[in-house]
């Protein structure tokens, strides 16, 4: 699935990734290719993103997500 992770002033993060983790206003949510929609509040902490079997970890303040099938965009405030 493709992951952007997008700040007031650029992209923080595009890439193909296998697994996103994010904590939102209603708990942690684990997100997989085709994921059903979905559009959350996300809690300041951390974002988890595995790509090609490697998991990197960014550090954000509160923000959205929303996911659309293979589509993950999270936009933070930084």
């Amino acid at each position: 699935m493709n992951i952007r992770v997008i700040g007031p002033d650029k992209v923080i993060l595009q890439a193909t990734a296998e697994e996103v983790i994010v904590t939102t206003e209603g708990g942690e949510v684990g997100i997989l290719d085709r994921h059903a929609p979905l559009v959350g509040t996300l809690k300041p902490g951390k974002i988890r993103v595995k790509v090609e079997g490697v998991w990197t970890e960014l550090q954000a303040s509160k923000g959205l997500l929303e996911v659309q099938s293979s589509i993950v965009t999270i936009l933070v405030e930084e």
